[in-house]
């Protein structure tokens, strides 16, 4: 959703700023920075859209106080949180041309350590989020929850071919096309995986037990997006829904099986609990199996929906 603010813009760097952009909306905002709106060319026939993260980081005096004071020694941990923001840019490179992944349209690094000053710019495909997107089009039916899948395993096998874990698909991480394409985005907590322990990082709701032991896999990622399924199959509620908030529901979770997404249809219903199933070796080992059955759940429906016509 667009947002006016009374804030003034950032100031574009030259490469965006010498050939016709401007900012003109403020799309969202979070901790470290904002999401903005990049047009090119107003009011011009060849008018163009494009999305504009701008990633912050300044060491304060409130900062550098969490180090005893040690200017240097903030610096060094300052500079190893904005690399891995910078991380983001890397992996959206090494994903370009992807259908089903947001893609990346440029870039920019201003850091001036003496400064304690560094500001990134990623410059995206203009999309819409896809929890906005059903505000507008009302909620995903059977057929359009199957294709979200289909089209998720596809960028998850992209990534995972590539020894990139995602490690926060959620829906507010979705977005949508203007032909109607799910999209793959926000890739700021995404790294490459190995066989040691890794952070325990991503969304509660959505994360895989095992997250919490720090050592996990690709499994971790078709569990989240299992869970994106079940959100969206369930008439919008999670598992363990009634209990009083996200820790509790996590704790039910982590005890074993989940409660069966009761309005899906049953092949679709059987897909969510193998891909959310609690040991990882009981779900699907890949993103390609996960999507191969969400294809034969999808041939399925469209059969008993051709019976429903001459029943």
């Amino acid at each position: 959703m667009l947002e006016r603010s009374e804030e003034q813009f950032p100031e574009l760097p030259m490469q965006w700023r010498d050939h016709g952009y401007e900012i003109d909306q403020r799309l969202g905002k979070g901790a470290y920075g904002a999401v903005y709106r990049l047009v090119k060319n107003r009011g011009a026939e060849n008018e163009e859209f494009s999305a504009l993260k701008v990633i912050s980081w300044e060491l304060g005096t409130e900062q550098i106080r969490e180090y005893d004071n040690d200017l240097e020694k903030a610096r060094r941990n300052f500079s190893r949180l904005f690399n891995k923001a910078v991380n983001e840019v890397s992996i959206l490179e090494s994903l370009a041309g992807e259908a089903h992944i947001v893609q990346l349209k440029g870039s920019c690094i201003e850091k001036m350590p003496e400064e304690n000053y560094c500001r990134l710019y990623i410059q995206m495909e203009y999309l819409t989020d896809l929890l906005s997107f059903m505000d507008q089009e009302g909620p995903l039916d059977e057929t359009e929850v199957i294709r979200l899948g289909i089209e998720l395993c596809r960028a998850l096998e992209v990534c995972h071919r590539q020894g990139i874990l995602h490690r926060d698909i959620k829906p507010e991480n979705i977005m949508v096309a203007k032909d109607g394409t799910f999209k793959l985005g926000d890739f700021g907590l995404a790294r490459e995986w190995d066989d040691g322990s890794m952070t325990v990082i991503g969304t509660r709701n959505y994360m895989a037990p095992e997250v919490y032991n720090t050592f996990y896999d690709k499994s971790a990622d078709i569990y989240s997006l299992g869970m994106v399924l079940y959100y969206f199959a369930n008439d919008m509620r999670l598992p363990f829904w009634d209990l009083h908030d996200s820790v509790a529901q996590m704790n039910a979770r982590c005890k074993g099986e989940l409660p069966e997404p009761k309005t899906a249809f049953e092949p679709l219903r059987r897909i969510i609990l193998k891909a959310c199933a609690f040991e990882p070796k009981d779900r699907y080992q890949s993103a390609a199996d996960m999507r191969a059955d969400l294809e034969n759940a999808k041939s399925i429906g469209n059969k008993e929906k051709e019976i429903r016509k001459y029943v």
